[in-house]
């Protein structure tokens, strides 16, 4: 398996006067001479005191074709009412072949392909055959990724997912959107394709904020996070536009607390994947600094997913890439 027009005011709160909460740092997975290269690790809990994680990992590195996805107890999603776990990733095609040696007589592939997903009814320990829910054909003739959690809001599912240029192949617009699910997975239908021409808008995240709308941000390549609304639950999205959020070209994540805010992981800086860093909002508009998960400057801490669990929140990350995976436990 491969893996591969809205204005926006925004105030950046600076951190109140009160102590950090202290984080315990664990580790999920270390590498090993079979998995040298661990990243992009997703959670999602399977019960109020467990959670599954899942990983891609590789004897060589991003994009070799002995690329894997790896569990531990891409994008997770536990089904409440029947306790199926979702997996949704990417598998590399055909077209997204890249003629070079970095990989050795594994080959090497771009980022994304085709959007699938399997299901597991046991806690990830077997799972069903693949389903393809947006072909390499579809919008165009171009790949297709997703690497963010989905969001449930009143019974639709939102799957983030944006798409990429890289060969030529690849026939229709950079730009991000999400695949939208009335039935509980059964059928998909993508919306929108948010992107602007002075950066790319990938690695989508999406949340929903106080006043009924869904919030998604992005990574980009100009030193901030950009944002986009959707009024009508993902269906249509305003232009994209600049937040105070510093990124260094990085993967971000966000998670709705059971409180009511909404919780961000990333990096504060537009230069370095470091520190790794939690912060929140209700409106989507003010954002208030909550922890620092990690400082070291002598590594990076890339692509987090937060997720709640109990009254705790668990940010899982990738430790420089060629480490592992780490988990940072934050008290709320």
């Amino acid at each position: 398996m491969k893996l591969t027009h809205w204005a926006m005011i925004v105030v950046l709160a600076g951190v109140v006067a009160k102590a950090d909460p202290t984080s315990e740092l664990v580790w999920i997975a270390r590498v090993n001479p079979n998995m040298t290269y661990t990243h992009m690790s997703m959670l999602a809990p399977l019960s109020n005191t467990s959670v599954v994680a899942a990983w891609q990992g590789s004897s060589i590195g991003e994009g070799c074709n002995d690329q894997a996805i790896y569990l531990a107890w891409p994008s997770l999603f536990l089904q409440p009412d029947s306790n199926k776990l979702w997996l949704f990733y990417s598998e590399s095609t055909q077209y997204d072949y890249r003629n070079d040696s970095k990989c050795g007589e594994y080959g090497h592939s771009y980022p994304g392909g085709e959007v699938r997903y399997r299901t597991s009814l046991d806690g990830g320990h077997t799972w069903s055959s693949a389903t393809t829910i947006l072909t390499f054909q579809d919008r165009g003739h171009i790949a297709k990724v997703t690497a963010n959690t989905m969001l449930v809001r009143n019974g639709r599912w939102l799957l983030p997912f944006w798409q990429e240029q890289h060969t030529v192949y690849d026939i229709g617009p950079g730009c991000s959107g999400v695949l939208i699910s009335d039935d509980q997975g059964q059928n998909w239908t993508p919306y929108g394709c948010v992107n602007r021409s002075d950066t790319w808008l990938i690695e989508n995240t999406l949340g929903t904020i106080n006043n009924g709308s869904i919030l998604q941000l992005f990574r980009t390549q100009i030193g901030y996070l950009y944002a986009s609304v959707s009024n009508d639950n993902g269906e249509t999205w305003s232009n994209a536009q600049p937040t105070p959020l510093q990124n260094p070209d990085a993967k971000v994540c966000m998670t709705n607390l059971r409180d009511g805010r909404l919780m961000l992981a990333y990096n504060p800086s537009k230069t370095q994947r470091l520190p790794l860093d939690l912060a929140y909002t209700r409106d989507g508009v003010s954002w208030t600094h909550y922890a620092t998960l990690e400082s070291n400057m002598s590594t990076t801490y890339q692509y987090p997913t937060p997720v709640q669990l109990g009254n705790e929140v668990l940010t899982s990350y990738s430790a420089d890439t060629r480490t592992g995976i780490k988990l940072a436990i934050t008290p709320l």
